[in-house]
């Protein structure tokens, strides 16, 4: 009897640690970092506003859909921004330094997305009087897994609405613009079962017939070591 319940412990606590591993295994494939570029628009040429996008990001799949959680610093000069055509959805500011973390629904991972910001400065820039005002066009080169998939659609929101595209050169004013377009990057990132393969699924179900077996097998040897 003693070894019969030996026998039933071992095999639920290794149980136990095989839906745990093949559940990390799960979360860890649909989330992680990516590092990224920000482009001049449509072009190769990386913007000025790069070096205000914190790296690297992180994305996370969840509910089917694809996110990227981008941190930018030089939070107040960036009043609007989004990707694709989907707004920012703000995940957490960090006032002293000026930063803040937001995720976008994107279509992909690797590869060229559109983006837009909205820059408003009135302030000091450099010792001297700044004010600023205008809306960007910018591209978005990321440089993410390839093999996690999503089933996302660009927004609504026309790129072509921008009054302006961070695509000439880097004078005074577009310098100022592109650093606060910098901010438009975010980091983030909860984790998710979304997306995670049938098979993780079946593991619990297995699980659990395996344990009703064991468990009347016991019973069984038990009543008859009685009788």
């Amino acid at each position: 009897m003693k070894n019969i319940l030996k026998v039933f412990n071992t095999t639920i606590l290794a149980l136990i640690i095989i839906i745990a591993t093949f559940s990390n295994s799960a979360n860890a494939a649909d989330s992680g970092t990516l590092n990224y570029e920000v482009y001049k628009y449509n072009t190769n040429d990386t913007s000025i506003a790069n070096d205000y996008f914190n790296k690297p990001a992180k994305y996370i799949k969840k509910n089917g859909k694809l996110y990227v959680q981008i941190t930018v610093n030089h939070s107040h000069w960036i009043t609007g921004m989004s990707i694709e055509g989907h707004k920012e959805n703000i995940i957490s500011k960090n006032t002293a330094k000026d930063e803040r973390t937001s995720e976008f629904e994107v279509s992909k991972l690797n590869g060229k997305v559109d983006g837009k910001i909205d820059v408003y400065i009135d302030e000091k820039v450099n010792g001297k009087p700044f004010k600023y005002d205008h809306h960007y066009n910018i591209t978005y080169k990321f440089n993410g897994p390839t093999d996690v998939a999503g089933a996302n659609a660009p927004g609504k929101d026309d790129k072509n609405s921008a009054s302006g595209s961070d695509k000439g050169s880097d004078g005074a004013t577009t310098g100022q613009s592109e650093s606060n377009s910098s901010n438009k990057d975010k980091v983030e990132n909860p984790q998710t079962n979304a997306g995670t393969p049938a098979y993780i699924y079946a593991i619990p179900v297995a699980s659990l017939a395996l344990l009703i077996a064991i468990t009347l097998f016991v019973r069984k040897k038990s009543k008859g070591n009685v009788e």
